[in-house]
Parts: C-alpha cells; structure tokens; sequence
C-alpha cells in the first residue's frame, strides 16, 4: 500500500510504500516521526470509523436484491472504487483533525498537510479476495445460506414464519434488521480487518512513560475529576483554574495518548485473565529477553503495599526488582514485551520510532534480527532509525538463500542469534532513507541495500581526521623551518 503526504513539517512531497518491515533512515528534524504518526492516524481511523447515514447508504447500495430474500454481492472495479471512496473521505476528514491529533498549539504547522493512498482500490479487492476465502457467514449459519461464485457472494435469508398471523411488513422489517446486522457487524469489519492493519506504536518517548503511566493516568484523572467537579458544582472558576492548566501541559500527541491508554488498560486488566494471549508471542518475547536481557524476565506481580499489579523484572529466583530499578535497555524493550504477551491480536501494524535507543551495537543488530523473526512470524513492522547498525545488518539479512533450506540453515549460523528466521526476501522489506526531505528507495539490484547518509558521514569523520592530521604536521613543519637559523643567503645549514 502506497501512502503519499503532502506538506508534512519539512516535507514537500513525498511517498511511502508499506512492506511487511519498512525502515526508515535519515537525520534528525526531517519529518520521519512525522510520517511514523500520520500512518498511525490514517489506520486507526479506519479501525474507528463509525459509518454515518450518507456512508452507510453507500455500502448498502453494493448489495443487489435478487428477490426478497436473496441478495448478492459482487467483487468488481465499480463495488471497488465506492468502497475504497468511504476510505478516501476518512483520509479527508482525519487532515481536518490534524492539529489536535499532533497537538499542536500554534494551529499552523499541519493546516496544509494532505494525504493520499494511491493503491487503494489494489488494497480493497486484496481485502475483498481474503474475506470471499473466509468463512464470512459462519456466525449467521442459522438465517443465511450463502455462497461465492465468480467472486460473487449470495446468501439467502432462511426466515421462517412460525407465526401465521405474522404480517408481510413484519418479515420484510426482519430480513431487513438481518441484511443490516451482516453487513454492518459482520461484513465490514472483516473488510476493514482484511484490507488494513491495525497499528500500534510505540514512541520515542516509550523508556520514561513505561514507568510513569499509572502516575500519569492517575494525576489525569484527578485533575479532570476536579475540574468536572468545578462544573457541576458551577463555581465558574474553570476560565481561572490551575488545574486546567495542569491538564493541559500534560496532553500528548495521540498516538502517545494510545500508547499511554494501552499499557493503563493492560495494567487494570485482573491478574487472573492476565495471561499471555498466544503461545507464539511468548515464546517471542522470550527470545527477546535470552538473547538482549540475559533471560532476565518482564512480567506484572503485584506489590506488597497496596496489592496493585506493577511490571516487575524478575533477575533470578530470589530476585525480582522494580522496572525503574532496571536497565535503560530493559526498558526500551519492555512495551514490545507488554504488547506481544497481552495486546496483540493479529494483523499489527507495529510501528516503533527509533528502536536503536539506549541499545548496545550488538543488542542494536539482535534486535533487528528478532525483527525479521516477528515479519516471518506475520507481523508487518515499520521502524524509523538512526542506526548505522540496523541498515548495515538488514543488507545481511536480505542476503539469505531464502528457499534453500540447507543454504539457509549454514547462514544462519553466522548470525547472533543463529536462527535462519530472521532471513528476509528483498521484496519483504521496504528501505528508505530521508534526503533533501524527501524519501529514496535504499534498494539497489546489484548491491542490495545501500544507506550511503550514515557511510557518507563515516567516510567524512575519517576524511577530517587525515585533514586534520595533515594541517597538523604542515603548521609544525612550518613553524620549525621559521625557527631555524639561515645564512645571509637564507640557507639553513642543512641546505648549505
């Protein structure tokens, strides 16, 4: 899927492809948490959208009426277009909102920011093509038969009038109140659940509020319980009031304000039902915490003091210590831990701005390692990066004979974790690099990946260090050939 902005912060012009792992590399204050945060925005409004009566018409009209109590569906080029329309009004309507989804108080930064999707019809019928292969009226077996034929759908109401005084408006109201229940509840959200990811990301700022998110939700709270208080008791002091003030420094960005809402909801869940959601994710996030956090374990305990569940790192089996007790490092990765044991619920986008922090070199590649683990595993990942490390190691990864398992398995020995998983083909990865704001494809057919930003700037520190070295020697040279004593001739004794 192709995503275009438009007059994003320092960015003019320019387009992102979604793979299932995009990199994105380039210096800083150049728009790559900008672009980061607009895809997060985009895929949750169509996750949230709520179909209006004008949108709700539109999806309706798809639906052919072949008698009274048989409809049919097709998946052709018009039934395409007007579906992805919806999604294109979504786009409109989320630009209108940019400046309290970035939080912007000078209300200007973003008032000409545009967006467009530009393989969207391509995404919908892909999403078209996966329900037709779903067994999409399962749940509604007992009131509809339904078929797919030529990529067409049909169902038939089953109705039966048990009740013979039962009036003819009162069936044709039933099959109605059937029709709307499959296609609003049922039909469309395994259309948005199949043609888009569900994004979740995890901001920069992810080390600090993973400790600080249940102080911060609680003084939130307060102070918006307080000012709701002020209202109702109709004080009229909330024009003046310092707690408004409060509340106010202390909103974010909406995607932090997400990030902060999942890890409160994670935390408030009861400790019984708190268990790990999938087998596979935690046998991931395992791996994650053998090979980066020496096996030491992130889980929720609950505190001595006041029986609340808190993150605890367990370090052996005598010792278990507090989060903010723990590395820097421990904590960067602890919300990709929270999210793989208890949030994921498949086909995540997970989006991850600057995964490199506070990371060693060596645990900067084991990452990217266990990355290209999770993209095999079905997820689709987005990172922005600084990272020499990253891009350097990800031309390794795409260089695995992926399809030639016994090839495979004698590479993957040469990698830090040793599993042949985290190979990737060259058309799974998107690889971009920020330059003169805008985004340029890093991949090259006979090369590979290239990320000449970060080796331009190797090559120049190296470049300075001989400059530097050369002036050196040039400025003492001259200052000893001025010290030496000359004949009238102005000949050392050397020359002479």
């Amino acid at each position: 899927m192709k995503f275009k902005f438009y007059n994003l912060g320092p960015i003019k012009e320019t387009e992102l492809e979604l793979h299932p792992l995009t990199v994105i590399i380039g210096p800083n204050n150049s728009g790559k948490t900008y672009i980061a945060y607009s895809l997060y925005g985009i895929l949750k409004e169509f996750w949230d959208l709520e179909l209006d009566k004008k949108k709700q018409e539109k999806l309706f009209s798809l639906f052919y009426k072949k008698s009274e109590t048989e409809y049919f569906i097709k998946l052709n080029t018009a039934s395409i277009k007007e579906i992805s329309q919806i999604f294109v009004e979504v786009v409109q309507e989320f630009e209108k909102k940019l400046t309290l989804f970035f939080q912007d108080s000078s209300k200007k930064l973003f008032s000409k920011t545009k967006y467009s999707i530009t393989s969207l019809d391509e995404q919908i019928r892909k999403g078209f093509e996966r329900l037709i292969d779903f067994d999409l009226l399962s749940r509604f077996e007992e009131k509809f038969d339904y078929s797919v034929k030529e990529e067409t759908i049909f169902f038939k109401v089953k109705y039966k009038d048990e009740v013979p005084t039962i009036s003819s408006e009162s069936k044709s109201e039933k099959i109605k109140q059937l029709l709307n229940e499959v296609i609003l509840d049922y039909f469309w959200v395994l259309l948005v659940y199949y043609s888009f990811s569900i994004p979740y990301l995890l901001p920069a700022e992810r080390n600090t509020f993973i400790t600080t998110y249940r102080l911060l939700t609680h003084l939130r709270y307060k102070n918006l319980n307080e000012i709701d208080r002020k209202r109702f008791t109709q004080l009229n002091l909330l024009g003046n009031d310092s707690s408004f003030a409060d509340v106010q420094n202390v909103r974010f960005p909406q995607p932090i304000e997400d990030f902060l809402e999942s890890l409160s909801a994670v935390n408030l869940k009861p400790a019984e039902i708190l268990d790990p959601r999938k087998e596979d994710n935690n046998k991931l996030a395992g791996d994650i915490e053998m090979h980066l956090q020496n096996s030491h374990k992130l889980d929720f305990a609950l505190t001595k003091e006041d029986g609340r569940q808190e993150l605890k790192v367990k370090i052996s089996d005598d010792l278990v210590i507090d989060l903010y007790n723990a590395s820097s490092s421990i904590k960067q990765l602890a919300p990709l831990l929270v999210y793989l044991r208890y949030i994921d619920r498949g086909n995540n986008l997970i989006i991850i701005d600057e995964p490199e922090m506070n990371l060693h070199p060596e645990n900067q590649v084991k990452l990217l390692e266990v990355l290209g683990i999770l993209v095999n595993s079905g997820f689709k990942i987005l990172i922005t990066t600084h990272s020499p490390y990253f891009m350097s190691h990800l031309n390794n990864l795409v260089n695995g004979k992926v399809g030639d398992e016994e090839t495979l398995e004698k590479q993957a020995r040469h990698l830090y974790l040793k599993d042949r998983r985290a190979f990737l083909k060259m058309e799974q990865v998107g690889a971009y690099e920020m330059r003169n704001n805008k985004l340029v494809s890093l991949k090259d057919p006979d090369y590979g990946i290239r990320w000449d930003t970060l080796s331009d700037v190797s090559a120049d520190v190296q470049r300075k260090f001989f400059e530097i070295s050369e002036t050196g020697n040039t400025t003492k040279n001259a200052r000893k050939r001025q010290n030496t004593p000359r004949n009238s001739k102005g000949q050392t004794k050397e020359e002479r």
